[in-house]
């Protein structure tokens, strides 16, 4: 299987290491399936993450944010341009 992840549900993994998301991120990164990501999104992922708000949230420091990023981009399979989900995707006109 390969999993395109969106920032709000890496964010959600921070502030919730017990709920959905985390257990998400924790089989991506324990290699259960491909992450995908293209340079974008792993620029995002960073921007988004280092907020102080998301790291106040998730009680973490910017070194323990780092480290996660770090795990993800040792997992990750190269995306390039990943296509966008559509509401019209496999629908006929």
């Amino acid at each position: 299987m390969r999993l395109a992840v969106d920032t709000d549900v890496l964010v959600a993994a921070m502030r919730s290491p017990s709920g959905a998301s985390a257990a998400l991120v924790s089989l991506l990164l324990q290699r259960k399936a491909s992450w995908l990501l293209s340079v974008a999104m792993a620029l995002e992922y960073e921007a988004i993450c280092m907020l102080a708000e998301h790291r106040l949230a998730a009680n973490t420091a910017e070194s323990g944010v780092r480290g996660l990023l770090d795990a993800i981009f040792d997992v990750i399979v190269p995306g390039g341009s990943l296509p966008m989900a559509s509401a019209t995707n496999g629908c006929r006109r």
